[in-house]
């Protein structure tokens, strides 16, 4: 047994690892500032244009980053609670609370704790009703995704690789679907709450 070369290979899938999930908020976070752009330019009637979008986000690609890092660790946090019955309801109330922070940077120009701030302020008093909404939708995702994946392996020892690919488009499919799905009770809320209009839309977008 050599422990160097256990100690090399170890720091090697460690540093791989962290390379990949710095990797994965990058692109996630990003993906999600552009997807949330282009929901609020279909809602205004406006063309959506990708590059556009995507370009909008990339204005705020550091913020995005920061915040959804710190998402992650509070949810990675709360996750680990849920060892002890407390934790559970702390979980899913952090969930909701700060679900909506990817709209606020892009809409309202808020920061990485400003951010959350105003989603938990949106959800103040409405947080059963954007629980309820908010399981209506897991819940049809995750059945599509489920059905997607039994129809994949079924296919996939007639067609090699099949699964793979089930797995791939419906990941590309479901995933603009929550995001629209963000947005549009982000939406909601401000409506609901602060009387928000199609001006104030229009302005915000007009900022980005």
């Amino acid at each position: 047994f050599n422990f160097i070369d256990w100690w090399s290979s170890n720091i090697i899938l460690a540093s791989g690892s962290l390379i990949l999930l710095i990797l994965g908020i990058f692109s996630s976070a990003w993906a999600t500032g552009a997807a949330v752009c282009a929901v609020f330019d279909y809602q205004l009637g406006r063309p959506v244009q990708a590059s556009q979008c995507i370009e909008r986000a990339w204005k705020k690609i550091g913020v995005l980053c920061l915040t959804s890092l710190l998402f992650t660790i509070i949810m990675i946090g709360s996750f680990l609670l849920m060892l002890i019955i407390i934790g559970i309801p702390i979980f899913f109330y952090f969930v909701v609370a700060f679900f909506f922070y990817s709209p606020a940077i892009m809409l309202e120009d808020e920061d990485v704790i400003g951010s959350l701030g105003r989603s938990r302020q949106l959800v103040s008093g409405s947080w059963w009703r954007v629980f309820g909404i908010g399981m209506v939708i897991a819940i049809i995702l995750s059945s599509i995704y489920m059905v997607a994946n039994y129809l994949g392996g079924i296919i996939s020892p007639i067609l090699p690789y099949s699964d793979i690919v089930f797995n791939l488009a419906i990941n590309i499919i479901l995933l603009p679907i929550g995001i629209i799905a963000m947005v549009l009770v982000y939406t909601d809320l401000r409506v609901r709450k602060e009387g928000y209009t199609h001006t104030q839309m229009v302005y915000e977008l007009g900022r980005l």
